[in-house]
């Protein structure tokens, strides 16, 4: 008796320990959850420079975990997402910013660059999908999203949505009623419970994903770090890496329910699209030319059937080689070609994974299928190989270029449903013709339904009584979507646009650049660079295999034409913001407002304005810029440093008269027409006229250099340049032709037309008086480096050291000495120092002396 009350006393206490324990830990786990979410320090940014400073803080409180939280909300009109409103991003302590983008409208630099930052991870649930849309709407390329449930899928744990991760790991109920995450977040203000969801969200997915990482490391088989508690967060990029912006997949929780395995969800049970090679890319089998000059490397296939069609020989077997028996249409010629000779080794470029692999198209085929024959045709530089997990990365990190280029080319990335038209009463009858096919062979479907399906299919086959089993499969498989006659796919309006814009070659170049940036390869094959095609082309050229087309004159006239239209839309455009410029610098006169003479004082208002506008066109300009007034006039003087002279003055006369301030006299160099720019003082002081003199004056001053320097290289007798109005240089010589010995020597007049700003030529021609037929034509072609390079240098090659068919009969300039030669003439700069303060100066005093600009 007394055992048994012994027994039933221990198991009451020992009961009601279990039972106190329970208690205190549901407390003790309630108050920690409770402790979490008071610490949170929210920071709402609508401004600028709300902005600079959170995302400071930020980036200072994220130094040890290398990682924030991640979060986005936005509202839903009529089932049409709008751009993000709330940016949430917070750190493991609880420092939180809320940013308002709908109130910011511009994304500050300091706030893209941390989101563009990879060394930093963006934690949250499907922060991917949010990354997709920071792009879409503020193209902000955010890198380095991690998906928590990675992480904790990682520990063996069950993963969730982050309600149920929250709650999971840290005691917390979240509140996620529909009406706080369908509210309006793009409101004036928010409330306290929008406030308190939106920070908690993003504060919860970081406080998960430290808690895991740190019970991650405590695990004694977790043997590759070791150290404090802090020590393993220096290398958490090792085991966060490979998880960086891929997307989470939710799997299928095991159990035995057959209604889960009739109702599977479609975007759970969908497979990667790309299935992992079961054979080698590379077979690395080498293909030679009759000579036995390695031409490329092929597959065993492609070897195999020259060797059955007997169009090759076999010279080994191991590794397989063939000659082929006839001359090909190519040869390995340079880099270029070198590149297809070369053994490629079938592993991951990226991480150099063995085991699987995948094709991966750098430059995707939605854009390469629209490209022209010659730079598709015998190519495989773009395709390498990627494991499964690096190519889904790859992929996701392409969606950010795709939004880029559909923006730039008003190419939108469109849905299925925009690019096909459904015809609805072709749809109903295929379902019902392939529920009675299918189904109701089955004896699935209802006696009633039945009938009323072949009333649906008899009704578009009106002469048949009976639904026979042929009349089914044709409605079966009827087609009802259409393909928009006007519907041009994304592809291949991008490719449209760089072909008239910019070149497909850059648009190569761009996929080529990201794949290298986002992707950082390790095991990239020798040889692959970004300007393949480019050099490709080029070689291509040379050997004949590309083709100048016939209407080439016609398309360079039309784009002659186009360009001289531009060139008038831009002068239409300055002088619509030259004047719109006047008005909000210059208060406007009335036309009856009688004139008075200035006294000592100018349109400006007073001489202290000028002092002060002085000062700041001297530090826009870089150049010395003084001024004097008198009564009736008042004269603008720029102090310039050139290497015949030490100083060099020039100088505007402005006289005040009744019809206004008008620049009457000159001394800039002639051709350069100041009156085009400006009518009276005050238009001389705006900052966009002192700059244009200057860059004016620049590229003179550099003209005259280049013309100095090809005076000193060659030695003719007569005069060489004739400069007609400082933009017109003619250049006289005599050539012969290297070609053909017995042809005389031909007098060649070279005439370059430089624009204002220019220091390299417009337009280049010659006079072809005295040229015999197509010479003209040669010399064009002869003389395009005068584009790229320096006058003296441009005629040295063109006609002295190039290739080109005629050259140079004179001979060169004397030999220039040792001293000659280290003292290099100084090229033109704006003076700062020691110019002359003359407050009598008058425009004809300056050096450089040109025409009136009133008689031009």
């Amino acid at each position: 008796m007394a055992k048994s009350k012994i027994v039933i006393t221990s198991a009451i206490a020992v009961g009601f320990v279990g039972i106190t324990y329970v208690v205190l830990k549901y407390k003790i786990r309630s108050r920690k959850a409770e402790d979490i979410l008071k610490n949170l320090d929210i920071n709402i940014v609508t401004t600028k420079v709300q902005c600079d400073e959170v995302v400071n803080e930020l980036q200072r409180r994220s130094t040890l975990h290398q990682a924030i939280g991640f979060d986005c909300e936005w509202v839903t009109i009529n089932g049409n997402r709008q751009p993000i409103a709330l940016l949430q991003l917070s750190t493991f302590n609880g420092f939180c910013g809320l940013f308002r983008l709908n109130l910011i409208k511009e994304v500050p630099l300091s706030l893209k660059e941390l989101l563009e930052n990879k060394n930093i991870y963006k934690v949250g649930v499907a922060p991917v999908d949010d990354a997709k849309y920071l792009i879409q709407d503020y193209s902000i390329h955010v890198k380095s999203t991690l998906d928590v449930r990675h992480i904790v899928e990682l520990t063996g744990h069950t993963t969730g949505g982050l309600a149920t991760l929250a709650n999971t790991y840290l005691g917390i109920v979240l509140d996620k009623n529909w009406r706080i995450r369908c509210s309006d977040w793009a409101a004036e203000e928010l409330t306290e419970r929008q406030i308190h969801y939106a920070a908690t969200d993003a504060y919860v997915a970081i406080r998960i994903f430290v808690d895991i990482i740190n019970t991650y490391h405590r695990n004694f088989w977790f043997c590759l770090w070791s150290g404090n508690s802090e020590t393993h967060w220096s290398k958490i990029h090792d085991l966060c890496s490979k998880y960086a912006d891929v997307g989470y997949k939710v799997k299928n929780i095991k159990g035995s329910h057959k209604e889960n395995k009739k109702s599977k969800d479609k975007t759970i049970t969908k497979k990667y699209s790309h299935s992992p090679r079961s054979r080698p890319l590379y077979h690395n089998c080498f293909m030679e030319a009759p000579d036995g000059e390695v031409l490329c490397t092929c597959d065993t296939k492609k070897a195999k059937w020259y060797l059955d069609n007997k169009l090759a020989t076999l010279i080994k077997d191991d590794p397989l080689t063939i000659r082929l028996a006839f001359e090909p249409a190519g040869r390995s010629v340079g880099e270029v070609g070198r590149y297809y000779t070369l053994v490629k080794e079938n592993k991951c470029v990226v991480c150099g994974a063995k085991d699987s692999y995948i094709r991966k198209n750098v430059v995707p085929r939605e854009y390469r299928k629209y490209f022209p024959d010659v730079m598709k045709e015998h190519s495989c530089h773009d395709v390498v190989l990627l494991c499964r997990s690096c190519h889904q990365k790859s992929n996701m990190l392409d969606r950010g270029v795709r939004t880029s280029l559909a923006i730039q080319c008003d190419a939108p990335i469109a849905e299925l449903g925009v690019r096909y038209i459904e015809d609805s009463a072709a749809k109903k009858l295929r379902s019902a013709a392939r529920a009675l096919l299918y189904e109701s062979k089955k004896n699935k479907l209802p006696e009633q339904r039945v009938k009323e399906l072949e009333k649906i299919v008899l009704e578009h086959y009106p002469e048949e009584d009976k639904v026979t089993d042929d009349i089914l499969q044709e409605a079966a498989n009827i087609d009802y979507r259409h393909e928009k006659t006007d519907y041009e796919s994304h592809g291949s309006k991008v490719v449209n646009y760089y072909i008239e814009n910019e070149s497909l070659l850059r648009l190569e170049e761009i996929w080529r650049e990201h794949f290298l940036k986002s992707m950082s390869p390790m095991y990239m094959p020798e040889l692959w660079s970004v300007k393949h095609n480019e050099e490709r082309l080029r070689v291509r050229f040379n050997e004949g295999h590309t083709k100048q087309p016939e209407d080439c004159d016609d398309l360079q006239e039309e784009v002659r034409q186009l360009e001289e239209k531009l060139k008038e839309k831009h002068n239409e455009l300055f002088q619509i913001q030259r004047n719109t410029y006047r008005k909000k610098s210059c208060l406007p006169k009335k036309r009856d407002e009688p004139f008075v003479r200035p006294q000592k004082i100018v349109v400006s208002n007073s001489v202290e304005t000028l002092k002060r506008n002085l000062e700041l066109m001297s530090m826009l300009t870089g150049m010395e810029v003084q001024s004097y007034v008198l009564d009736d006039h008042c004269c603008i003087v720029y102090h310039m440093q050139h290497p015949s002279e030490t100083y060099v003055k020039h100088g505007l006369r402005i006289d005040m008269t009744s019809d206004g301030n008008v620049v009457t006299k000159s001394s800039l160099p002639v051709g350069f027409s100041i009156k085009a720019v400006m009518e009276d003082f005050d238009n001389v002081m705006m900052p966009e006229c002192l700059c244009a003199v200057r860059k004016a004056l620049v590229a003179y001053y550099d003209r005259l250099g280049q013309f100095e320097s090809l005076k000193k290289l060659l030695s003719i007798e007569a005069e060489l340049f004739k400069i007609l109005d400082g933009s017109h240089v003619e250049i006289s010589f005599n050539a012969k032709s290297h070609v053909d010995e017995e042809d005389e020597q031909i007098n060649i007049t070279l005439i370059l037309n430089y624009r204002v700003y220019d220091i390299r030529p417009k337009t280049y021609c010659f006079k072809e008086i005295d040229l015999p037929e197509g010479v003209a034509d040669i010399l064009r072609q002869q003389c395009s480096v005068f584009k790229r390079k320096p006058l003296h240098k441009a005629f040295k090659e063109a006609f002295i050291d190039g290739i080109g068919t005629y050259k140079l009969v004179r001979q060169l300039g004397p030999r220039k000495s040792e001293e000659q030669l280290k003292s290099k003439p100084k090229r033109f700069r704006p003076n700062k120092h020691n110019y002359n303060n003359d407050d009598t100066f008058q425009p004809e005093d300056c050096s450089d002396q040109g025409e009136d600009v009133a008689e031009e």
